[in-house]
C-alpha cells in the first residue's frame, strides 16, 4: 500500500472514531437530560403525595388552599387553545400558500412579507394591548353594544359587540400572536418542497390547484405542522396578553362557552 493510501485510511478510521464519540456523547446528553426531567417530575409527585387529589382537577378556584382546584384555569386554557388553532391554523396556512404559490412578488407582496417576519418579533404585550383596545372595547364602542349572530348551518353562534372580557376575545389575541409565526413555518416549508414535483404533476395535466391540493401540501405537512405545534405553544404559555385582557375579572367557574 502506497503511503497516500495508508495515510487516507487513518485518517478514515480516525473520522469514524470522532463520528462514534460524538454519537454516544450526543446519547449521554439526551439521557442526562431525561434522567434530570425524571428526578424534577418525581419529587414534584413524592411532595404531592396527600394534597394532590382528584378534587384538586374539578374543583374551581377558592381562598381556601385545601378546596381550591384548577377547573377553572383548565377548561379556559382548552377553550383559548381550540379557538386560536380554528382560528390561525386555516388563516396562517392560506395566507402562505397564497404568497408562496400564488402572489407574484410585487413591491405590495414584498411590503407584506417584511411586516410578516417584523410582527413575528413584536413583544406579546403589545398584541394585549392591541386585543384589548380592539376585541374587548372595539375602539371606545362599549355605550352601543350589539348582538350579532352568525349561522354555521348547523348551530348559531351569538355574541355580544363588543365582545368584552371573554373567551373570545383572548383567542382572537392569541391568533394575532400566533398568524406570523404560522405564516413563516408554513411558508419554509412550502419552499423545501422541491420544485420538480410541482413541475412533474404540472407535466401530467394537474391545475395548480390540483398540484398544491395533492402533491406539494402533503409534501410539506410535516413542517407545517411543527410550525403549528410551536405556535400554538407560545400562545397558550403566553401570559402578558391574557392578563392585560382579564387582569381585573376571576371566574370562580369553568368557561363553557366562547363568551364565559
Amino acid at each position: 500500500m502506497s503511503l497516500h493510501g495508508h495515510l487516507y485510511e487513518r485518517r478514515l478510521v480516525w473520522r469514524h472514531r470522532v463520528g462514534l464519540i460524538f454519537e454516544w456523547l450526543c446519547r449521554l446528553t439526551t439521557l442526562f437530560t431525561l434522567a434530570i426531567l425524571a428526578v424534577l417530575l418525581l419529587s414534584i409527585g413524592w411532595q404531592a403525595i396527600g394534597w394532590l387529589d382528584w378534587g384538586f382537577l374539578t374543583r374551581s378556584n377558592s381562598h381556601i388552599a385545601e378546596e381550591a382546584g384548577i377547573m377553572s384555569g383548565l377548561m379556559g386554557s382548552l377553550w383559548l387553545l381550540g379557538l386560536t388553532a380554528i382560528m390561525a391554523v386555516p388563516l396562517g396556512v392560506g395566507a402562505a400558500v397564497y404568497l408562496e404559490e400564488y402572489a407574484k412578488p410585487t413591491r405590495l407582496t414584498k411590503f407584506i412579507q417584511l411586516n410578516i417576519s417584523n410582527l413575528a418579533g413584536v413583544p406579546s404585550i403589545v398584541y394585549g394591548i392591541l386585543g384589548f383596545t380592539v376585541f374587548v372595547r372595539m375602539f371606545g364602542l362599549r355605550d352601543r353594544p350589539e348582538r350579532l349572530i352568525c349561522s354555521l348551518g348547523f348551530a348559531e353562534i351569538s355574541f355580544e359587540l363588543p365582545l368584552g372580557r371573554v373567551v373570545l376575545s383572548g383567542a382572537c389575541t392569541l391568533t394575532l400572536l400566533s398568524l406570523p409565526v404560522v405564516i413563516i413555518a408554513a411558508q419554509e416549508a412550502l419552499r423545501s418542497v422541491p420544485a420538480s414535483l410541482r413541475h412533474a404533476s404540472l407535466a401530467l395535466g394537474a391545475t395548480k390547484w390540483q398540484t398544491i391540493r395533492y402533491q406539494v401540501l402533503p409534501a410539506a405537512l410535516p413542517g407545517i405542522l411543527t410550525g403549528v405545534i410551536l405556535s400554538l405553544s407560545r400562545a397558550i404559555g403566553e401570559t402578558a396578553p391574557i392578563a392585560v385582557l382579564g387582569a381585573a375579572t376571576q371566574l370562580s367557574y369553568a368557561p363553557g362557552s366562547i363568551e364565559g
